[in-house]
């Protein structure tokens, strides 16, 4: 840490310029690999090697171009959006290290000069977000593509966060709380604000570890190929669900995933000690309920309405955002992103008459919009959270209601 502050501020920022082009470029390949049908319209990949490259060709943002002349094979402007996609994180990485780490934007009520210790709080924030402005940048690119958010970019941005959270602990969003004329800054763990619970302390407590390997198990349970229609009777539905579970080979990838993560967090809650804990602990709620709660709205809205108003993916996308931000803010997020679909999506109708709206954008710009201004948003959070049970409590009872009043739409619709 001493090394990176003692380069001026100015030389940190160009240093993260540049690598913010390395990193669109490698979103760019990421998103050409993992598309429903691969384009290969990044440099990079193998399969393009014979079309005549030139060094200048590999160069982020400026290679594209140089590659102008090649429309004729990939299509017209088809090098704009990758252009675009390395030039915006050319310019996010270091106008966002300057806002969290030089404004203290995370922290604003600070006063005085940041200390060491604040200092690497708020670079270890800085770097857990631009991992997951990149993951998210991944899926709402192949989204917008595919109209579908693969799980090769979530399962792994998921364990991502949750590797994150505990062997950088600080990484958790802050707040700062004032103890009489006294200013000092916290992290927002699954408790807050309340204190953490000495209940859910690592070894020896054993009701801690039983959350943390339920949240993780409800999320592998998530992943697994289920099939449930329930159309000639429940005894067949439930014969189709396991015939299906038992065919298919991600089945066995996830349960082995999960017998390595159970082993994982033991490992952790053993021994990896308290703060390392309460971070993991508050990654996997995050996970669990920032997921779970979406899963609970794509169910009940799809069953009100008979038809899917949520992909799957959606679910998967919030419980990796839940990761990295909590179970607070993944909540805000959901919450958030309808203002951004409520006016993109007119647009798009306007513009395409396309009424097909990818969701996934929506939820990571809301994302990103609660990291920037988490403050703000903290701020009128926790007068709500403190209520504690009382909040998923109302959340469950407003998705019910939610469920009653598109049923009822729907079926004025059809008469």
């Amino acid at each position: 840490m001493n090394a990176i502050l003692a380069m001026p501020l100015l030389a940190r920022m160009l240093l993260l310029a540049l690598c913010g082009a390395a990193l669109g470029a490698l979103v760019n390949w990421v998103v050409d690999r993992i598309r429903w049908e691969p384009t290969f319209l990044s440099p990079w990949h193998r399969a393009d090697a014979a079309a005549g490259r030139r060094r200048r060709h590999y160069l982020p943002v400026w290679g594209w171009m140089w590659r102008r002349h090649e429309s004729a094979r990939h299509g017209g402007a088809f090098w704009v959006r990758p252009l675009l996609v390395e030039l915006g994180l050319t310019l996010a990485l270091p106008a966002l290290y300057w806002h969290e780490t030089a404004r203290l934007g995370l922290v604003p009520l600070w006063q005085g000069a940041p200390n060491m210790a604040l200092l690497t709080m708020l670079h270890a924030q800085y770097a857990g977000h631009v991992l997951l402005l990149a993951l998210m940048m991944i899926a709402s690119l192949v989204d917008l593509d595919d109209k579908i958010i693969p799980d090769t970019v979530t399962v792994p941005g998921t364990l991502l966060g949750l590797a994150l959270a505990t062997a950088l602990p600080m990484s958790l969003l802050p707040e700062v709380v004032a103890d009489g004329k006294l200013l000092s800054v916290r992290l927002v763990t699954a408790a807050s604000p309340r204190g953490w619970p000495a209940e859910l302390a690592a070894y020896p407590n054993l009701l801690s570890l039983v959350m943390a390997l339920g949240c993780f198990w409800i999320w592998c349970l998530g992943l697994l190929p289920r099939v449930w229609r329930t159309r000639r009777g429940l005894s067949l539905a439930l014969a189709i669900f396991w015939l299906r579970l038992a065919r298919e080979q991600v089945t066995r990838t996830i349960l082995a995933l999960g017998l390595l993560g159970t082993i994982g967090i033991g490992l952790a809650w053993r021994l990896a000690g308290d703060a390392r804990w309460q971070a993991l602990l508050s990654a996997l709620v995050g996970v669990a309920a920032t997921g779970g709660f979406t899963w609970l709205v794509r169910v009940v809205a799809g069953s009100s309405i008979g038809r899917e108003a949520l992909g799957f993916g959606d679910v998967t996308l919030m419980s990796m955002i839940g990761a990295f931000v909590g179970w607070q803010a993944g909540l805000m997020v959901f919450f958030v992103a309808p203002f951004f679909g409520l006016a993109l999506g007119l647009a798009q109708w306007v513009l395409r008459r396309d009424p097909e709206i990818p969701y996934g954008p929506f939820l990571c710009l809301a994302a990103a919009t609660i990291v920037l201004r988490w403050p703000s948003f903290w701020e009128v959070g926790r007068e709500i959270f403190v209520l504690g049970w009382i909040v998923p409590a109302a959340l469950l009872v407003m998705v019910l209601l939610m469920g009653a009043m598109l049923r009822a739409w729907h079926w004025v619709i059809d008469r």
